[in-house]
């Protein structure tokens, strides 16, 4: 009998993907971009959708980190994302849209230096808990920026980072 008790105590109900989507999520972020050293920052994201399949949701949303490094500078990313649930607990992204990073030298504020531009951002998570209508999960994001640079506005001022985090979302 007890053991019966506890067989149906650690089923749980299969977590429920569909309507709207809605979800945020944050973590550290690895920066290599090609005006700066290497730089640790402290990253952020928002998204929110449709599922338009019980495996696809398709996303609106931005990620963005701040840092410093002897000067300041602040990237963001907004993007429309496609999530592909591969199994029950397992998902990628893909996601393309405009990006800008504004820089502020010696830590002075907003210099009207802003790069507009163009970025991708392809992620995977693991769905560590599910409850009815919501997970909780860790997640890594690739972004990768092109911004045109300070001085000539050519396109080659690059934007590469990657994000380690958790997210929360609803369905």
């Amino acid at each position: 009998m007890g053991l019966l008790i506890l067989g149906s105590a650690t089923q749980t109900k299969a977590i429920e993907r569909k309507g709207f989507v809605i979800g945020f999520g944050g973590g550290l972020s690895f920066i290599f971009a090609s005006d700066i050293p290497s730089n640790l920052a402290v990253a952020g994201q928002w998204y929110l959708g449709m599922m338009v399949s019980p495996k696809t949701a398709l996303l609106l949303g931005a990620c963005g980190k701040g840092y410093t490094n002897g000067t300041g500078a602040s990237f963001m990313l907004l993007d429309l994302m496609l999530r592909f649930f591969l199994y029950d607990k397992i998902w990628f992204e893909v996601g393309l849209g405009p990006a800008g990073e504004e820089s502020y030298y010696n830590l002075h504020p907003f210099t009207g230096n802003v790069q507009i531009g163009g970025g991708f951002t392809a992620a995977a998570g693991y769905e560590l808990i599910q409850g009815r209508t919501f997970a909780l999960d860790f997640q890594s994001r690739f972004l990768f920026g092109i911004l045109p640079s300070h001085s000539s506005g050519v396109p080659t001022n690059n934007h590469i980072s990657l994000d380690i985090g958790i997210g929360l979302t609803w369905y």
